[in-house]
């Protein structure tokens, strides 16, 4: 081989070396020992796109006016950082008019830099870490949501709010105050508690925390335009009230007055309802939400049992017709056996 070539070679080889070295970033270690721990809270309207505008992931060399003006199109991104926590390393620099940048290291090895004004007023969205939080997040296990329940918590989230992810079809993600909920709930039930704890768990679960109460329905309801489906209100307390809930959403106005059902050879037409209306970019939404009586429930059961089962919104000028899914039945027949599970006394006995 010429020397050319093999010089060649090992330069090519020795390049591919550097390269693979300098793409194997090494991050600090992540070590609170003594340390006080920081959070990354939240900020006020903040979407996928923003980014914390006092957090610089690097600072020139050397700055001519403010680091905070220098590194304006550096920010750290909001998304995938908010909660995260972090301690101040120690090494600050200032900028000719006096701003100050502290040097941060991330909990995942990043090293960025908070910006300070010569006053000393920080950005407010740097919070102390939460003692007890920071407690639940080092010692958290994976297990099941409730005694005796299938479904798991899988892990715990930091983000704009603590939350804790669970491992089912639906992959959804409750908070401190849901799950306390459910798992209040499930308790007052010793032999069905868990079955209730997984049912609470499978739907989307609104809950409220000012009159202390959840809202629970189907997840196909916020993917399907045009449903018929139950919804349950749980208090506190343990009252339970089935509603039944009406949408339709289209591209033009049917000023629906009155609605009809069918499953399989059964039909069924409502009174006059009142329907609520709104027009937002283009799309018009129509829905009647009200409480479920016996009848209700028991044409919740036909749907759920049904082959075929159609909803026809009867319009001023036109009809529409909407089959309902396969999926829209299930999830009605488990909201039925979680009514049915939460109207009975722990004995056994229906309550009035």
């Amino acid at each position: 081989m010429k020397k050319s070539a093999l010089f060649m070679l090992l330069g090519f080889f020795t390049s591919v070396l550097t390269f693979s070295s300098e793409a194997k970033e090494v991050r600090p270690t992540f070590n609170p020992q003594g340390k006080e721990v920081f959070i990354l809270g939240k900020l006020k309207g903040a979407d996928y796109d923003s980014y914390y505008k006092g957090v610089c992931t690097s600072l020139p060399d050397a700055p001519r006016y403010s680091f905070r003006t220098e590194c304006e199109d550096d920010g750290l991104y909001y998304h995938g950082n908010v909660g995260k926590r972090f301690i101040f390393t120690g090494v600050t620099s200032i900028s000719p008019i006096k701003d100050i940048a502290k040097e941060i290291l991330l909990e995942d090895g990043q090293t960025v830099y908070l910006i300070y004004y010569e006053s000393g007023s920080g950005p407010s969205y740097v919070k102390p870490a939460d003692k007890e939080v920071l407690k639940e997040i080092d010692n958290f296990q994976p297990g099941p949501i409730y005694p005796g329940a299938k479904t798991m918590i899988t892990s715990i989230n930091r983000g704009e709010e603590l939350t804790y992810s669970l491992f089912h079809q639906f992959g959804p993600r409750m908070n401190k105050a849901q799950l306390s909920f459910l798992r209040t709930i499930a308790a007052r039930y010793p032999e069905t508690g868990p079955r209730i704890a997984d049912l609470l768990a499978s739907f989307v679960f609104e809950y409220d925390d000012f009159d202390k109460r959840v809202i629970v329905y189907g997840s196909s309801s916020q993917g399907i335009h045009n449903f018929w489906s139950l919804r349950l209100l749980i208090t506190n307390e343990g009252d339970v009230h089935p509603l039944v809930a009406v949408n339709y959403r289209g591209d033009d106005w049917l000023f629906i007055s009155q609605y009809s059902v069918s499953a399989d050879e059964f039909r069924w037409s409502s009174n006059r309802v009142n329907f609520k209306r709104r027009h937002e970019n283009g799309t018009v939404y129509e829905w009647n939400i009200t409480d479920a009586d016996d009848f209700s429930l028991s044409l919740a059961k036909k749907i759920s049992k049904s082959e075929n089962a159609v909803i026809r919104f009867r319009g001023q000028n036109s009809n529409f017709d909407e089959e309902l899914s396969r999926s829209q039945k299930l999830e009605l027949s488990s909201l039925l056996e979680l009514y049915e599970l939460l109207i009975a006394r722990p004995n056994g006995a229906k309550e009035k």
